[in-house]
């Protein structure tokens, strides 16, 4: 992934140099089906823990282009199976460039809409089995509040949908052992975190 997201970054480094926001993240992300090319069964991405980066800068008032990474461990696994055993573990990194659309204050809060474009990477864990970026986008809503100028929260839920061929087989070696059902694997996240504002 790196060789695909290093000239991306680079080509973006420009517009942030004089970043005016940094928000660190924290949260729960889920949801996304892989089926069982074996037995048919559906398997999905458990609900784990999700660390995100966002990087903003202003466009005007209403208006903030920001780059979004964010990075999840999670387990496939098959929830009708007796303890619901994990089948691999995969890292999920999402890395979106796109913006907020801000709305008034109201009792120190800036709601917003934000969404974005960029890519997902799909990485099984431990090595053996291919690795899989494909194109993406998100949606999402919420609020930030600033205790002071430079300080503040930001509260987010944001879904995000991945693009695949109709039932493309991934994470192969040697051999297809999953696929995706459809040509859309969609997953949400729900965040928080700390927002620094530099003047």
């Amino acid at each position: 992934m790196t060789r695909l997201l290093l000239p991306l970054l680079l080509g973006l480094f420009p517009a942030f140099v004089a970043a005016a926001e940094v928000s660190l993240l924290y949260g729960r992300q889920g949801g996304g089906q892989l089926e069982d090319l074996d037995s048919g069964t559906s398997l999905d991405l458990a609900e784990e823990p999700v660390r995100g980066l966002l990087i903003g800068t202003p466009l005007d008032a209403r208006r903030d282009l920001e780059l979004l990474y964010g990075r999840q461990k999670t387990r496939l696994r098959d929830n009708a199976a007796v303890g619901e055993e994990a089948l691999a573990a995969i890292d999920i990194h999402y890395l979106h460039l796109g913006g907020t659309v801000l709305s008034d204050h109201f009792e120190g809060w800036q709601g917003f809409l934000s969404g974005g474009l960029g890519l997902t990477h799909f990485s099984p864990r431990p090595g053996g089995q291919d690795s899989e970026t494909r194109a993406s986008l998100s949606v999402g809503l919420g609020a930030r509040w600033m205790a002071t100028r430079t300080v503040g929260v930001r509260l987010e839920a944001r879904g995000f949908g991945t693009l695949f061929n109709n039932n493309t087989s991934v994470f192969c070696s040697g051999g297809c052992a999953f696929a995706v059902s459809g040509d859309l694997l969609t997953q949400y996240a729900v965040m928080g975190g700390v927002v620094i504002r530099f003047d």
